[in-house]
């Protein structure tokens, strides 16, 4: 194996495992917060999630380095955080994105694959839906909410 090559491995695999712990932490902080509201007494069991795809390129997002970190990701929270998931919402998705989701749906839980709701381009649409699920007070504006954007 050429000197350069394996360097791309190992720096391929270091960032695969920074971006895994990046991931995971964002679910802790989730959970975090259902546990913060089941402390304060409110009947929080599960998280609804809501993301955009824009931008989303099946190169770059789908490609044979990606969907193992993809596929890892997926695997740990069905197996540390089962049931926690009563929504993925994800709005702005191309055709595209279902490819890598036909790649994870084997290891998918049937709930978790029943909760992944994809919205196209189409903001109607996906606003009638979020305006039925979310209310706008607790969506960021890109969402289609009033909640003013986070200051880091």
């Amino acid at each position: 194996m050429k000197r350069e090559c394996f360097l791309n491995v190992i720096i391929t695999k270091v960032y695969s495992l920074s971006l895994i712990r990046y991931l995971i932490y964002g679910v802790e902080n989730i959970t975090g917060q259902v546990y913060e509201q089941q402390q304060k007494g409110m009947n929080v069991t599960q998280v609804v999630v809501l993301g955009s795809a824009e931008g989303f390129n099946l190169i770059q997002h789908g490609c044979p380095i990606c969907l193992p970190i993809w596929i890892q990701f997926v695997q740990t929270i069905g197996s540390h955080y089962p049931e926690a998931l009563d929504e993925l919402i994800i709005i702005n998705g191309t055709p595209l994105i279902k490819v890598v989701l036909v790649a994870l749906k084997p290891i998918l839980s049937k709930t978790n694959r029943e909760a992944i709701k994809i919205f196209g381009m189409n903001k109607n649409e996906w606003m009638e839906y979020l305006d039925k699920k979310v209310s706008r007070e607790e969506r960021r504006q890109h969402y289609g909410g009033t909640k003013p954007p986070v200051e880091y």
